[in-house]
């Protein structure tokens, strides 16, 4: 079964063309829409959208990056300061109660002028003792009060920790910036006297400084600071409200891959889902504070959220090509119909003049293809009646001529006293002049030629051989029965009639009543016959009398008798 989906019709095709054409143009731009050009710079308008969340995220987290490392060094450089101030190592160094309540107000003075420490504390040169406090640590009375150990007294006290930066994470699990700075004596510069601790709140800071870049963040991202205590990943800031969220401390957050890469010092943008699955696009690096000591600073939203407006933009542009792609349509229709017009003008036309009428002429002028076209098929069409009209007067005058000519045979037929029928190739009787009828009856046509013969002699042998070609059979004479019954003696001459191929498709036969003339002959026979054997007779008679005489002369002969006695005889 063949099938064919190209519609017939001129029309119907350059609609179906037009659009194709327009669809595979749409599906074209739809494909550089959504994913670009392959091989170049133009990736689609949801992968440059995308690209452009992604570079923004790389932006403002390398800002934020640099604002928290900047916090963090200014806070030990302040404390460097304070360790450092001559006035504040002597206090340090004397050692009294007077000195302890002194250092006090020198410490609450110090957290009083900067606000992000929130807690201070000088330990004695051993680590273990409190000499003074203020803030959050005002009620210590010994390293073990405000989370420092033994183990790391005795790490944070050895000469080569000048200055220590850890992240500790209180009971409640609130992360706190620690900066623990050794002071020395101003006697002897290699002399610890002392060691200085100061608390700062790392999710206030933060969120001071990802609120100074607002105008930079996109109301939609969440900004996710994490850092490692103790083997577990915490997250301690999210910043899309400015108030401390729950706070999340889950092993599933470490498996997250952004905070688990920025822990381990890479950056880049990421695809994909976040610790709960669902799909987001982030940017992620890590704020690092000292050996060992970083934060892992992630920018990220939700994927659809974020590509919503691409999404909503180029179903704006599939509206808007949707409904180029309908004007296209009713453009191609009106188009097919100003192009197929006068092509069906020209088949209607074409079907008159098929029909015979060649008085039809097609009307479309102008210089156009379709005009010159219709200026040639009018011509071809003039030149076609032309002939037609000169062929109509020739086929009357040969039909003229054919019908003197078919009179003239019919009427030699007709007048014709011999007998012309013909035969086809199965010995069948077609057709006959009016001799033929009248001496075999109306009804003899498509009867066998043998059902008339009488007698042995059968005519078909002659029919048979001529239209099988193998032989030629010119004469033949048989008997044949005639409509009443008589038997007649008919003389035959026969021919054939061959295709353009040299097959034999009819035989002509021609025959003649020759039953008188044969009687006639047969009598003449008999009495010439007759008259041969009563020539005989007397000749025999005439040769006997002669004999007789040749007798008589002899005896006469023999007598001696005189010539005047003797018997004279005719030469035989």
């Amino acid at each position: 079964m063949k099938l064919n989906f190209v519609p017939v019709r001129f029309s119907q095709r350059i609609l179906l063309g037009f659009s194709v054409l327009i669809l595979f143009f749409l599906s074209v731009m739809i494909g550089v829409e959504l994913v670009g050009i392959p091989g170049t710079a133009n990736k689609g308008n949801l992968e440059r959208f995308r690209t452009r969340i992604l570079s923004d995220m790389e932006v403002v987290s390398g800002l934020l990056s640099q604002r928290i490392a900047g916090w963090q060094r200014e806070r030990r450089s302040d404390l460097d300061g304070l360790a450092a101030s001559p006035s504040f190592c002597r206090l340090v160094e004397r050692q009294s109660a007077q000195t302890g309540r002194d250092l006090a107000r020198e410490l609450d003075a110090f957290r009083t002028s900067q606000p992000d420490i929130e807690s201070l504390a000088l330990l004695d040169p051993g680590g273990t003792s409190v000499l003074a406090a203020s803030g959050g640590f005002a009620a210590a009375a010994n390293a073990a009060a405000i989370g420092i150990g033994s183990e790391q007294s005795a790490r944070l006290t050895h000469p080569g920790y000048r200055e220590t930066v850890d992240i500790y994470h209180a009971p409640d699990r609130t992360p706190r910036l620690r900066i623990m700075r050794q002071v020395f004596s101003t006697a002897t510069p290699d002399q610890l006297s002392g060691l200085l601790v100061a608390e700062c709140d790392i999710e206030r800071a933060v969120r001071a400084r990802i609120w100074s870049v607002s105008n930079l963040v996109s109301r939609d991202w969440q900004c996710v600071v994490a850092g490692k205590s103790g083997g577990s990943v915490t997250q301690f800031s999210d910043t899309r409200t400015g108030r401390a969220e729950p706070r999340e401390v889950a092993s599933d957050l470490s498996a997250f891959t952004p905070v688990r890469l920025a822990m381990s010092g890479i950056e880049g943008p990421y695809d994909g889902p976040d610790q709960h699955g669902e799909p987001v696009l982030a940017f992620y690096r890590q704020v690092r504070f000292d050996q060992g000591i970083a934060l892992a600073l992630v920018l990220m939203t939700d994927r659809g959220r974020a590509l919503h407006p691409a999404s909503v933009e180029l179903w704006q542009r599939c509206i808007l090509w949707l409904f180029m792609f309908t004007a296209g349509i009713g453009l191609c229709m009106f188009l097919s119909k100003q192009i197929s017009r006068p092509i069906n003008e020209l088949v209607a036309v074409a079907r008159r003049i098929e029909a015979g009428d060649l008085t039809g002429r097609v009307a479309a002028p102008g210089a156009s293809e379709l005009g010159r076209f219709a200026a040639v098929f009018n011509g071809m069409v003039d030149h076609i009646e032309m002939s037609h009209q000169d062929l109509e007067r020739q086929v009357q005058d040969r039909t003229r001529d054919l019908r003197q000519l078919s009179a003239r045979q019919e009427a030699i037929l007709t007048a014709a006293p011999d007998i012309i029928v013909e035969a086809d190739t199965e010995q069948v009787y077609t057709w006959s002049n009016r001799a033929g009828f009248e001496f075999f009856g109306e009804d003899f046509l498509g009867q066998p030629v043998a059902a008339y013969v009488v007698g042995e002699a059968n005519i078909s042998t002659l029919f048979q051989a001529s239209a099988d070609g193998a032989a030629k059979a010119n004469y033949v004479e048989n008997w044949q029965r005639r409509k009443d019954g008589e038997v007649r003696l008919l003389a035959w001459w026969s021919s054939e009639l061959k295709d353009e191929h040299g097959r034999v498709t009819r035989v002509i036969s021609t025959a003649r009543d020759i039953t008188e003339r044969k009687q006639a002959e047969e009598a003449l026979q008999r009495e010439y016959a007759e008259l041969e054997r009563f020539n005989r007779v007397t000749l025999g008679r005439e040769l006997r009398m002669i004999e007789l005489k040749k007798e008589i002369n002899t005896l006469l002969n023999a007598a001696g008798q005189p010539a005047k006695y003797r018997i004279v005889s005719d030469p035989p």
